[in-house]
Protein backbone atom coordinates (compact mmCIF):
# COMPACT_ATOMS: atom_id res chain seq x y z
CA UNK A 1 0.00 0.00 0.00
CA UNK A 2 1.72 3.51 -1.07
CA UNK A 3 2.33 5.63 1.94
CA UNK A 4 0.26 9.04 1.81
CA UNK A 5 1.63 11.72 0.11
CA UNK A 6 2.81 14.48 2.65
CA UNK A 7 1.56 17.83 1.89
CA UNK A 8 2.83 20.22 4.45
CA UNK A 9 6.10 20.67 5.62
CA UNK A 10 8.31 19.99 9.28
CA UNK A 11 9.67 23.69 9.34
CA UNK A 12 9.99 26.95 7.77
CA UNK A 13 12.05 29.91 7.87
CA UNK A 14 11.75 33.68 9.28
CA UNK A 15 13.71 36.47 8.39
CA UNK A 16 15.87 37.99 11.11
CA UNK A 17 14.50 41.28 10.55
CA UNK A 18 11.01 41.62 10.32
CA UNK A 19 9.98 43.62 7.09
CA UNK A 20 7.63 47.04 7.15
CA UNK A 21 4.35 45.28 6.92
CA UNK A 22 5.04 42.80 9.78
CA UNK A 23 6.17 46.01 11.59
CA UNK A 24 3.05 47.28 11.26
CA UNK A 25 1.23 44.74 12.74
CA UNK A 26 3.32 44.45 15.68
CA UNK A 27 2.86 48.33 16.30
CA UNK A 28 -0.79 48.02 15.53
CA UNK A 29 -1.31 45.13 18.05
CA UNK A 30 1.58 44.25 19.75
CA UNK A 31 3.55 40.90 20.36
CA UNK A 32 -0.35 39.31 20.01
CA UNK A 33 -0.41 40.52 16.58
CA UNK A 34 3.14 38.90 15.65
CA UNK A 35 2.26 36.03 17.33
CA UNK A 36 -1.05 35.22 15.88
CA UNK A 37 0.94 35.84 12.64
CA UNK A 38 3.57 33.45 12.98
CA UNK A 39 1.27 30.95 14.20
CA UNK A 40 -0.99 31.51 11.38
CA UNK A 41 2.06 30.82 9.11
CA UNK A 42 2.75 27.69 11.16
CA UNK A 43 -0.74 26.96 10.56
CA UNK A 44 -0.45 27.26 6.87
CA UNK A 45 2.99 25.10 6.43
CA UNK A 46 1.73 22.37 8.43
CA UNK A 47 -1.26 21.84 7.04
CA UNK A 48 -1.57 22.28 3.13
CA UNK A 49 1.71 24.16 3.08
CA UNK A 50 0.86 26.78 0.28
CA UNK A 51 -2.41 28.09 2.07
CA UNK A 52 -5.17 27.22 3.97
CA UNK A 53 -8.89 27.62 4.65
CA UNK A 54 -10.34 30.72 6.71
CA UNK A 55 -13.50 31.11 7.84
CA UNK A 56 -15.22 32.30 11.15
CA UNK A 57 -15.08 28.76 12.16
CA UNK A 58 -11.88 27.81 11.26
CA UNK A 59 -10.70 31.40 13.08
CA UNK A 60 -12.84 30.12 16.17
CA UNK A 61 -10.72 27.10 16.65
CA UNK A 62 -7.54 28.72 15.82
CA UNK A 63 -8.17 31.67 18.76
CA UNK A 64 -8.80 28.99 20.97
CA UNK A 65 -5.82 26.94 20.17
CA UNK A 66 -4.08 30.43 20.52
CA UNK A 67 -5.47 31.36 23.69
CA UNK A 68 -7.06 34.30 21.99
CA UNK A 69 -10.28 35.92 21.33
CA UNK A 70 -12.05 35.65 17.87
CA UNK A 71 -12.50 38.96 17.86
CA UNK A 72 -8.40 39.96 17.79
CA UNK A 73 -7.55 36.44 15.62
CA UNK A 74 -10.15 38.47 12.86
CA UNK A 75 -9.16 42.04 13.67
CA UNK A 76 -4.63 40.61 13.03
CA UNK A 77 -6.15 38.58 9.79
CA UNK A 78 -7.66 41.21 8.51
CA UNK A 79 -4.70 43.77 8.72
CA UNK A 80 -2.65 41.13 7.35
CA UNK A 81 -5.09 41.33 4.32
CA UNK A 82 -5.17 44.74 3.81
CA UNK A 83 -1.24 45.40 4.47
CA UNK A 84 -0.57 42.67 1.45
CA UNK A 85 0.94 39.62 3.95
CA UNK A 86 -2.28 37.46 2.43
CA UNK A 87 -3.24 37.99 -0.86
CA UNK A 88 -6.84 39.46 -0.58
CA UNK A 89 -7.86 38.33 -3.91
CA UNK A 90 -7.73 34.59 -3.07
CA UNK A 91 -9.25 35.53 0.23
CA UNK A 92 -11.90 36.70 -1.55
CA UNK A 93 -12.19 34.58 -3.67
CA UNK A 94 -11.75 31.12 -2.35
CA UNK A 95 -11.38 32.02 1.25
CA UNK A 96 -7.70 30.62 2.37
CA UNK A 97 -4.94 32.69 3.17
CA UNK A 98 -1.68 32.35 1.45
CA UNK A 99 0.63 34.44 -0.89
CA UNK A 100 3.20 34.51 -2.97
CA UNK A 101 5.91 34.57 -0.62
CA UNK A 102 4.57 31.39 1.27
CA UNK A 103 3.82 29.52 -2.19
CA UNK A 104 7.73 30.86 -2.92
CA UNK A 105 9.23 28.78 0.30
CA UNK A 106 6.76 25.93 -0.31
CA UNK A 107 8.46 25.48 -3.65
CA UNK A 108 11.68 25.89 -2.54
CA UNK A 109 10.73 23.29 0.30
CA UNK A 110 9.21 20.71 -1.76
CA UNK A 111 11.41 20.92 -5.02
CA UNK A 112 12.66 16.96 -4.45
CA UNK A 113 9.49 15.87 -4.31
CA UNK A 114 8.07 14.44 -6.85
CA UNK A 115 4.12 14.83 -8.31
CA UNK A 116 3.53 17.53 -5.63
CA UNK A 117 -0.68 18.05 -5.77
CA UNK A 118 -1.75 21.39 -5.60
CA UNK A 119 -4.71 23.30 -6.66
CA UNK A 120 -3.76 25.21 -9.54
CA UNK A 121 -6.65 27.70 -8.62
CA UNK A 122 -4.92 28.81 -5.47
CA UNK A 123 -1.64 29.70 -7.30
CA UNK A 124 0.36 32.94 -7.42
CA UNK A 125 3.26 32.24 -8.50
CA UNK A 126 4.67 29.77 -12.05
CA UNK A 127 3.62 26.53 -11.24
CA UNK A 128 7.27 24.30 -10.44
CA UNK A 129 7.84 21.30 -12.83
CA UNK A 130 7.28 18.72 -10.19
CA UNK A 131 4.27 19.85 -9.38
CA UNK A 132 0.95 18.39 -10.47
CA UNK A 133 -2.39 20.28 -10.47
CA UNK A 134 -5.20 18.72 -9.32
CA UNK A 135 -7.74 21.13 -11.38
CA UNK A 136 -6.93 19.29 -14.38
CA UNK A 137 -4.99 16.31 -13.20
CA UNK A 138 -7.03 13.12 -15.09
CA UNK A 139 -7.45 12.00 -11.53
CA UNK A 140 -9.40 14.82 -10.29
CA UNK A 141 -13.20 14.20 -10.24
CA UNK A 142 -14.33 17.05 -13.42
CA UNK A 143 -11.82 15.61 -15.63
CA UNK A 144 -11.43 11.69 -14.69
CA UNK A 145 -12.07 9.65 -17.63
CA UNK A 146 -13.72 7.12 -15.12
CA UNK A 147 -15.92 9.77 -13.82
CA UNK A 148 -19.89 9.75 -13.63
CA UNK A 149 -20.16 12.24 -16.65
CA UNK A 150 -17.85 10.16 -18.83
CA UNK A 151 -18.06 6.70 -17.42
CA UNK A 152 -19.04 3.75 -19.85
CA UNK A 153 -20.36 1.84 -17.33
CA UNK A 154 -22.10 4.95 -15.87
CA UNK A 155 -26.04 4.53 -14.83
CA UNK A 156 -26.40 7.74 -17.62
CA UNK A 157 -26.33 6.84 -21.44
CA UNK A 158 -23.90 9.15 -22.88
CA UNK A 159 -26.01 9.22 -26.15
CA UNK A 160 -28.65 10.90 -24.50
CA UNK A 161 -25.93 13.04 -22.62
CA UNK A 162 -24.44 14.42 -26.18
CA UNK A 163 -28.04 14.65 -27.39
CA UNK A 164 -28.32 17.86 -24.73
CA UNK A 165 -25.04 19.28 -25.03
CA UNK A 166 -24.55 22.13 -26.29
CA UNK A 167 -22.71 23.65 -29.27
CA UNK A 168 -20.98 25.71 -26.32
CA UNK A 169 -20.13 22.96 -23.95
CA UNK A 170 -18.27 21.46 -27.10
CA UNK A 171 -16.11 24.32 -27.55
CA UNK A 172 -15.87 24.63 -23.63
CA UNK A 173 -14.03 20.80 -23.97
CA UNK A 174 -12.39 21.48 -26.76
CA UNK A 175 -11.07 24.87 -26.61
CA UNK A 176 -9.90 25.36 -23.05
CA UNK A 177 -6.03 24.30 -22.53
CA UNK A 178 -4.96 23.03 -19.09
CA UNK A 179 -3.43 25.66 -16.76
CA UNK A 180 0.10 24.64 -17.18
CA UNK A 181 0.09 24.92 -20.55
CA UNK A 182 -1.20 28.88 -20.65
CA UNK A 183 1.81 29.09 -17.94
CA UNK A 184 4.72 27.23 -19.92
CA UNK A 185 3.63 29.57 -23.18
CA UNK A 186 3.40 32.74 -21.71
CA UNK A 187 6.76 32.10 -19.77
CA UNK A 188 8.30 31.42 -23.39
CA UNK A 189 6.77 34.60 -24.59
CA UNK A 190 8.35 36.20 -21.30
CA UNK A 191 5.58 37.29 -19.64
CA UNK A 192 6.38 38.41 -16.02
CA UNK A 193 4.21 37.02 -12.73
CA UNK A 194 2.82 34.15 -15.55
CA UNK A 195 1.36 32.71 -13.28
CA UNK A 196 -0.65 35.18 -11.88
CA UNK A 197 -1.59 36.44 -15.99
CA UNK A 198 -2.47 32.77 -16.64
CA UNK A 199 -4.91 32.90 -13.89
CA UNK A 200 -6.82 35.95 -14.75
CA UNK A 201 -6.69 35.03 -18.77
CA UNK A 202 -8.10 31.72 -17.48
CA UNK A 203 -10.23 33.57 -15.28
CA UNK A 204 -12.04 36.13 -17.96
CA UNK A 205 -12.15 32.85 -20.37
CA UNK A 206 -14.36 31.36 -17.89
CA UNK A 207 -16.26 34.43 -17.30
CA UNK A 208 -17.37 34.25 -20.81
CA UNK A 209 -17.77 30.58 -21.27
CA UNK A 210 -14.75 29.56 -23.70
CA UNK A 211 -16.64 30.38 -26.86
CA UNK A 212 -14.85 28.34 -29.00
CA UNK A 213 -11.36 29.87 -29.26
CA UNK A 214 -9.99 28.40 -33.14
CA UNK A 215 -6.44 29.15 -30.85
CA UNK A 216 -6.09 29.40 -27.64
CA UNK A 217 -2.58 30.69 -28.13
CA UNK A 218 -3.19 33.36 -30.49
CA UNK A 219 -5.66 34.73 -27.62
CA UNK A 220 -2.83 34.57 -25.40
CA UNK A 221 -0.86 36.28 -27.54
CA UNK A 222 -3.37 39.02 -27.64
CA UNK A 223 -3.45 39.29 -23.67
CA UNK A 224 -0.19 39.62 -23.57
CA UNK A 225 -0.07 42.63 -26.13
CA UNK A 226 -2.69 44.27 -23.45
CA UNK A 227 -0.78 43.75 -20.64
CA UNK A 228 2.10 45.42 -22.34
Amino acid sequence: MARPQKEGVDYFPIDCQFNDKVKLIQAEFGLIGVGCLVRLWQKIYNEKGYYTEWDDDVALVFAQDCKSSANVVKEVVSACLRRGLFDRQKYDQYQILTSEGIQERYAVATERRTSQKIVGRYLLIAMPKNWVNVDNNPINADNNSENVDDNTQSKVNKSKVNNITTTTDTCVREGMPYDFEIVEYMERKGVQNAGREAFLFKRKNDDYGWTCLPDWKKAVDQWILRIR
